[in-house]
């Protein structure tokens, strides 16, 4: 159980945010922070009243995957008159757009009105607890981004950390973990030759490699920045009662 709420306290939102309203010291900063909260959340709710989540969301989503397709759809077409290499090229395509379709199985299982239609009661919770629930969504919605990029990552890191060793080879040397330093390598002839043509190959599948990690990168962060600001709301009912407690104390 508690490595279970150790994953949670990590990756939920809204589990934290419950769980910093159970901890905190009850007082009256603490009482009024949560009034306060809960009132802005009604209010939002009032505003919302009548609105249709699911048609909003779910248009929303379908509309999300066409432009990632849209833009797999790009780098297939050697974007900014980059010359890609067009077989990796063509075969990362198929591998990220394989992925959006697992992804969009995957949150099919949330594609259910009756969930929707009670959404907005969690503002009744307080506007906090329900950004945090948004912030979560956001996360799920939003776990084919991450999954990219550090797919993308991984595999430009593996590209260059290769590409630097066969270089040092190429030169006659080699790093030495034990010693966290460059030692002299002596190679014969057929391990220059292949470790020649490897760094060849190498560099020459670099460019697509860093072009699709720096795409990936950008949407990631993009999506992350939209996640820290919707977080920054879920922390209201902190900052209020952090306010009071300084004002209390002095």
């Amino acid at each position: 159980m508690n490595a279970i709420g150790g994953q949670l306290e990590k990756y939920s939102v809204a589990y934290r945010t419950i769980d910093e309203r159970l901890r905190a010291e009850k007082g009256f900063p603490w009482v009024f922070a949560l009034v306060l909260d809960c009132a802005i959340g009604i209010g939002v709710a009032h505003l919302l009243k009548g609105l249709d989540l699911y048609e909003i969301v779910w248009p929303f989503v379908d509309a999300r995957i066409g432009h990632l397709d849209e833009v797999i759809t790009w780098l297939l077409s050697n974007p900014v008159g980059l010359k890609l290499n067009e077989p990796l090229n063509t075969a990362l395509a198929s591998f990220f757009r394989y992925h959006i379709y697992l992804w969009h199985t995957f949150v099919r299982m949330l594609r259910v009105p009756a969930i929707w239609a009670n959404l907005p009661l969690a503002l009744y919770a307080g506007i906090s607890f329900a950004a945090a629930l948004f912030a979560d969504l956001v996360s799920i919605f939003s776990m084919h981004i991450v999954c990219f990029y550090i797919y993308a990552l991984r595999l430009f890191l593996l590209t260059f950390t290769s590409l630097g060793s066969l270089w040092r080879a190429f030169r006659g040397q080699k790093y030495n973990p034990l010693r966290k330093r460059v030692d002299t390598a002596h190679l014969d002839s057929r391990q220059l030759f292949l470790a020649t043509l490897l760094f060849v190959v190498l560099l020459f599948l670099a460019p697509t490699v860093t072009v699709y990690c720096f795409v990936f990168s950008m949407l990631r962060w993009v999506v992350r920045g939209f996640q820290l600001a919707i977080e920054r709301i879920a922390e209201l009912q902190c900052y209020v009662h952090m306010i009071l407690d300084r004002f209390r104390s002095e």
